[in-house]
């Protein structure tokens, strides 16, 4: 508990840059590897990615002396060009983070019917969005945390969900359905669930998505004031 203590007092100094940590351990799905005044590095069994927010020195540096990581969330970008060093990675994906931090989720209007995947919707899905791996997909559909979405005419429409880390994303709505406000609808949905299940309701958008960038303001969401980098 002294631990898990410490860790939260570090990261709610900057709550919407460290939700994501927060989420972790607010949902004991993490071990906690370090955490002190400096920072907190951490380990997500669900999505199996280290995750650090911590201040760049000699100290912090010497907390990966023993491991072995192949995907890191960090928060602010003091580690990367060390990080990808240090553990032979090459890529670094950008990402700007929202917080939903309304009590209660958006007010919208239900046109869609909103339900856990078929099979066959799956591959659609599949075919739709291509940032995960086939496994991880389908292991966000067997846990729970993927939705389809269909219209009145009963057509699959789009799709949303949660990352195994804990964040809103997966939202896509099929190129024959765009411009009908459905990947708003869908958003508001995905918001709806997370507070149900008392988590917090964040996503994050990569940098240059225009698009999404402005959903999440016109859905109020709240932009952290540190970027938050994929190291992989």
């Amino acid at each position: 508990m002294r631990v898990t203590q410490k860790a939260l007092d570090y990261l709610n100094r900057d709550f919407l840059s460290n939700c994501s940590l927060i989420q972790v351990i607010n949902r004991k799905s993490g071990e906690i590897i370090k955490a002190d005044s400096q920072g907190v590095l951490l380990y997500d069994c669900l999505g199996e990615a280290h995750m650090l927010s911590a201040r760049y020195n000699e100290n912090t540096r010497k907390w990966f002396d023993n491991l072995d990581c192949d995907l890191i969330q960090l928060v602010g970008g003091d580690f990367v060009s060390w990080l990808m060093k240090r553990f032979n990675l090459n890529h670094a994906m950008e990402c700007i983070q929202y917080v939903y931090t309304g009590q209660k989720p958006p007010e919208y209007e239900k046109r869609l019917e909103i339900s856990f995947p078929t099979d066959e919707e799956m591959y659609v899905i599949r075919k739709n969005y291509d940032k995960l791996s086939d496994e991880e997909l389908w292991k966000i559909r067997d846990t729970g945390n993927l939705y389809a979405a269909r219209d009145g005419n009963n057509n699959f429409v789009g799709f949303v969900g949660s990352h195994l880390e804990g964040s809103m994303g997966l939202l896509g709505v099929l190129p024959e359905y765009q411009g009908k406000g459905y990947g708003h609808e869908l958003e508001c949905f995905i918001i709806g669930r997370f507070l149900e299940k008392g988590l917090i309701p964040y996503g994050q958008v990569v940098s240059g998505n225009e698009r999404s960038e402005n959903l999440q303001s016109k859905l109020k969401l709240t932009k952290a004031s540190s970027i938050v980098y994929w190291l992989y």
